[in-house]
C-alpha cells in the first residue's frame, strides 16, 4: 500500500503512522535508536506497507497520516482492502441413516466458514472420481445402487478458492431377496439316491438360509440330509449384491415332499423376509 502526499511542502515524507479499522498498525520507519540502524532507517520509504503472508485478518479500511520536516498532516481518509479466501473445512452428512437397495439418500455438505466471498459451489467426489453434474450443498441419489457403496467426498469453493473437503464411506445394504428360488414343483428319478434342491438369496450382509419340510425346520444333525452353502461376490456392473447359495442335499431316498426356505439376515441390520415354495 502507498500513501500519496498530496499537499505540502517538502513532499518527503519522514514518518507515516499507518491504521487499520482506527486501530494503530505500523509506525514507519521502525527505529529504536540503536547503533547501526540510522543507515537502514533512512533506506525506508515510510509511504509503502508491505503486507506478507497475507490472511483474512488484513481485510478493512486502512488509513495513514505523514510526517515531514514541517510537521503531522491530517489523516487520509480510510481506504477498504479486500480479501479474499477459500471457505472453511466442510462436514458431510446423509440420511436416512440407514442405507438400502432402491431407496433414496440425501447427502448434505455444509459450511460454518463460507469465506470470502461466500461459497457458491460446491465439488464431489464418489468413488475417488469428480461428479461434475452436481454442483449444490445436497445430492440427492434415488434409487441407491451397489455403485453407491463407496466414499464420498465435498468441498466448498468460490473465487478465494477451495477449503479442505469432508470424506465419508456409506455401506449400502439390500433386504433378502431371492435371486434364484426353487422351482415350485421339481423331479426326480425315483431310483435317484440323492436329490437336490437350490436358492440363491441376495441380502446384505449375508443370510443364513434355513430349510423346511412339511412345515417343520430341518434339523442340521439329521443325517438324512446335509446342507451346502456357497457365498456369491457382489458384482458392481450388474447391482447384484453378495449373495448366499444354499443347497439341501436328500440322501438315501427320502423325498422333499413340502419344502420352505427362510432367510434370515447375519445381522440384525434388516428385518427378516420369508420366502417360500
Amino acid at each position: 500500500m502507498t500513501f500519496q502526499v498530496v499537499t505540502g511542502n517538502p513532499p518527503l515524507l519522514d514518518e507515516v503512522v499507518w491504521y487499520l479499522d482506527g486501530e494503530l498498525l505500523k509506525h514507519l520507519p521502525e527505529c529504536n535508536g540503536t547503533d547501526g540502524e540510522e543507515n537502514l532507517c533512512n533506506e525506508v520509504d515510510p509511504s509503502m506497507l508491505l503486507l506478507q503472508d497475507t490472511t483474512k485478518s488484513f481485510h478493512g479500511n486502512y488509513s495513514c497520516k505523514g510526517k515531514n520536516v514541517a510537521g503531522w498532516g491530517d489523516e487520509s481518509s480510510k481506504t477498504e482492502l479486500v480479501v479474499n479466501y477459500p471457505p472453511g473445512p466442510a462436514k458431510l452428512t446423509y440420511s436416512p441413516w440407514r442405507v438400502v437397495k432402491g431407496k433414496s439418500l440425501v447427502l448434505t455438505c455444509s459450511i460454518e466458514e463460507k469465506g470470502r466471498p461466500e461459497v457458491h459451489r460446491f465439488r464431489w467426489h464418489r468413488g475417488g472420481r469428480p461428479v461434475a453434474d452436481i454442483v449444490s450443498a445436497r445430492w440427492t441419489i434415488d434409487p441407491v445402487t451397489l455403485d453407491h457403496r463407496t466414499a464420498f467426498s465435498c468441498r466448498g469453493a468460490s473465487a478465494g478458492g477451495e477449503g479442505p473437503p469432508a470424506t465419508l464411506s456409506l455401506d449400502v445394504l439390500a433386504p433378502p431377496s431371492f435371486k434364484y428360488a426353487m422351482n415350485h414343483y421339481s423331479g426326480a428319478l425315483y431310483k435317484s439316491q440323492n436329490i437336490s434342491l437350490s436358492c440363491t438369496v441376495e441380502c446384505a450382509p449375508l443370510c443364513s438360509v434355513q430349510w423346511l419340510k412339511d412345515g417343520r425346520l430341518i434339523d442340521e444333525k439329521d443325517e438324512r440330509y446335509y446342507i451346502v452353502a456357497r457365498n456369491i461376490e457382489p458384482q458392481v456392473n450388474r447391482n447384484d449384491f453378495e449373495a448366499t447359495e444354499s443347497t439341501l442335499v436328500c440322501t438315501t431316498g427320502e423325498r422333499p415332499s413340502d419344502l420352505t426356505v427362510n432367510t434370515f439376515p447375519a445381522t440384525s441390520s434388516l428385518e427378516p423376509k420369508l420366502g417360500g415354495v
